[in-house]
């Protein structure tokens, strides 16, 4: 199992990193979490509802 410990991190960083190199790799490994909190966030930066 992977850990999910990370994720609240990523998400923050993805979120809120002025580096743009930092947060495409943050929304990278977001990606291949496949955790459901990523998943939301994909869907709001996506929908932008």
């Amino acid at each position: 199992m992977a850990r999910r410990w990370g994720i609240p991190a990523l998400l923050d960083i993805a979120k809120n990193s002025k580096d743009p190199k930092i947060r495409k790799q943050s929304i990278f490994w977001l990606g291949q979490s496949g955790d459901p909190r990523a998943i939301s966030y994909f869907e709001s930066v996506l929908v932008k509802k």
